[in-house]
């Protein structure tokens, strides 16, 4: 949480003053309706008793405009409430560790503006390794307080590029601090974006590629624009000549066979251009937010730069769309398209401005997706005393180092930190232990906070520094059905990938659990020592965690300061297992999977023999200490 910041709190008596607005909005709606009565029974009244009926409809006519006005305000001011609360109880669900249900988006997005810097596309086998996207804890559902689906894109899109300059990392870094330390500019900008929550939008990147056939359709456009002006001056002008009226006939069958003929077409897209009013009024509005917040780090000020460079193509595109979304009021509508060709008149210009101004509309949707994704960055130290800001340094060798490190999406109350230390100066590490000890969890851990230092983000531990680093994974069991690769074979192409970077540079974190599980224990042991060996002598960092005590037992008799072994250890208390999580220097001396057979209900004969087995291989009783 940033200096002088508090948990936000419910203003005292907040919740009756929203629920108080919702009763008032109940019933201003109830008299509009009424009132609107009112007016119509008045209108029958006068074509008898014109005196009479005009006396009813006129006051009710007064009264109405200001009525919508007021209810209009009602609910503006019941919006914000709802809004405020909304946050505040998302913001205690992250609090807690409970944070919303978020699915990451994986249909192409609209920001480009990682092109340019030095990064590192993960796959989505990484990302599934270290938790990145999916899963009910990934990262992605820790950090998303996105209100639509272009912020979720764009943050997806981060968590999954790692930064590979300081410079780029220090320039990210700066804008999420920035963001962080001011909690009211934060929530505001939230807040302002809450009511995109409700709009489909993820429809809207594609439909800017679509076909835009109405913009060439510059006949029709004519042809509305004369009938639809036509139309209702002779329908004025023949109340006094009656004459006129066989032209009435004539224009508003004209009107309503070519609104008839064209409409399958018309309306798919006048609903794609609707589409945009809302989010074109949420983009002026962040325009505003931006310009009286002055966030000034380089890429607030980028981003703000994309909003404004736009705004005068936004709002011509804002005032044409706003005609057409005149299609919401029905049956009243319909009844003034058909007089004034309302549709065909707007609805080709207003493509003629998406085509003309789509550039400028894409570089404005992606700053919207940008500032989402800061904002959900910057919620981790703002709301979370357990996240604290990396160093990233430059260095002539690749390092991780830290007091203590935690995974980031695990309860605080349950999670326990340990201590990193890879590259000062062992750059391999072989972690050992006991099943379920801890030690893919201390895989992922890394991984997880390194993807955070390398985006800019906080990270969840102390004292956390490291230089910029490529990140290679092999954590999850897996094989590939489609392609009909073996599990063995997966693992085999992952290794390569980390070993051909290490060729290029040593400024590589690869993270393997269990290396070449999928084949028999001799080979494994010769193509693991063989990887170790070309790794470490490259100088990248190597961690690996095995359950292979010959691997462990070569690392420790070696003299090589650069090779150096840490491993978990369980507890044996009556009939369970206990573990601490604890993080300890040294292999590992105890086993326990023997023990996990007994305490699961296996046979006894089973696990006796068991026993006397290992005992004839390894000469020596298993240690269950």
């Amino acid at each position: 949480m940033s200096d002088g910041e508090t948990a936000p709190t419910r203003p005292p008596g907040v919740l009756a003053e929203r629920d108080a607005l919702e009763r008032r909005s109940r019933r201003l709606g109830a008299l509009r309706v009424s009132l609107f009565a009112i007016m119509v029974a008045g209108s029958l009244v006068a074509l008898g008793r014109p005196a009479i009926g005009f006396s009813i409809a006129l006051p009710a006519l007064v009264l109405f405009p200001l009525l919508i006005v007021l209810h209009h305000r009602v609910d503006v001011r019941r919006r914000r409430l709802s809004g405020e609360i909304l946050l505040a109880e998302e913001e205690a669900a992250r609090r807690d560790g409970n944070p919303r249900h978020s699915v990451a988006p994986v249909a192409p997005g609209l920001d480009d503006r990682d092109e340019d810097a030095s990064i590192q596309q993960l796959d989505s086998i990484t990302a599934d390794d270290l938790g990145l996207l999916r899963g009910s804890r990934s990262l992605f559902g820790l950090v998303d307080t996105t209100s639509t689906w272009f912020g979720a894109k764009r943050l997806s899109e981060i968590l999954t590029r790692p930064l590979l300059s300081s410079s780029a990392i220090h320039r990210r870094q700066a804008a999420i601090r920035e963001c962080a330390e001011r909690d009211d500019v934060r929530r505001r900008l939230l807040q302002s974006l809450l009511p995109l929550r409700s709009v489909k939008l993820d429809r809207l990147a594609t439909a800017l590629d679509g076909d835009f056939e109405w913009a060439e359709r510059r006949g029709i456009e004519r042809w509305a624009h004369l009938v639809g002006t036509l139309l209702p001056l002779c329908l004025g002008l023949a109340i006094g000549r009656p004459e006129l009226l066989i032209v009435v006939v004539v224009l508003f069958f004209a009107s309503m066979s070519t609104i008839t003929s064209n409409s399958s077409r018309s309306n798919p897209a006048r609903d794609r251009l609707c589409l945009l009013g809302p989010v074109v009024r949420a983009l002026l509005q962040l325009d505003e937010s931006l310009a009286e917040e002055s966030l000034r780090s380089d890429e607030w000020t980028e981003t703000h730069r994309k909003l404004r460079d736009g705004r005068v193509a936004l709002e011509r595109l804002d005032r044409r769309v706003r005609w057409l979304e005149w299609h919401a009021f029905g049956i009243v509508f319909e009844g003034f398209n058909l007089v004034s060709m309302w549709e065909l008149r707007w609805l080709p210009s207003a493509e003629r401005l998406v085509l003309e101004h789509r550039g400028e509309l894409r570089e404005a949707l992606a700053a919207l997706g940008h500032t989402e994704a800061l904002l959900s960055l910057a919620a981790l130290t703002a709301e979370r005393d357990d996240f604290d800001w990396p160093e990233i340094v430059d260095a002539e060798r690749p390092f991780i180092e830290a007091e203590s490190v935690g995974h980031p999406t695990l309860d605080p109350g349950q999670r326990v930190e340990n201590p990193l230390a890879i590259g000062v100066p062992a750059s391999t590490v072989a972690i050992t232990g006991s099943n379920m000890a801890g030690k893919s969890t201390y895989l992922r851990t890394i991984g997880a906070n390194v993807v955070l230092a390398s985006i800019g983000a906080p990270v969840c531990g102390r004292g956390f520094r490291m230089t910029p680093v490529e990140i290679y994974t092999d954590v999850n069991i897996r094989d590939s059905l489609d392609d009909g690769k073996s599990y063995f074979q997966v693992e085999v192409e992952r290794v390569r990938d980390a070993v051909r970077a290490t060729e290029r540079t040593p400024f590589v974190l690869a993270l393997f659990d269990e290396l070449f599980r999928g084949t028999n224990a001799r080979e494994r042991f010769a193509i693991s020592w063989s990887l170790v060996e070309a790794i470490t002598r490259r100088g990248a960092l190597l961690i690996v965690a095995t359950h292979d005590n010959r691997l462990a037992e070569r690392i420790e008799a070696s003299s090589e300061p650069e090779l150096a072994n840490i491993h978990f250890r369980e507890h044996v208390v009556g009939d369970e297992l206990r573990f601490d999580y604890r993080l300890r220097q040294g292999p590992a001396t105890t086993r326990n999977a023997i023990r996990v057979l007994e305490v699961s209900g296996y046979d006894a004969a089973i696990v006796a023999r068991a026993r006397a087995v290992i005992d004839e291989v390894d000469g020596s009783p298993e240690s269950e200490s």
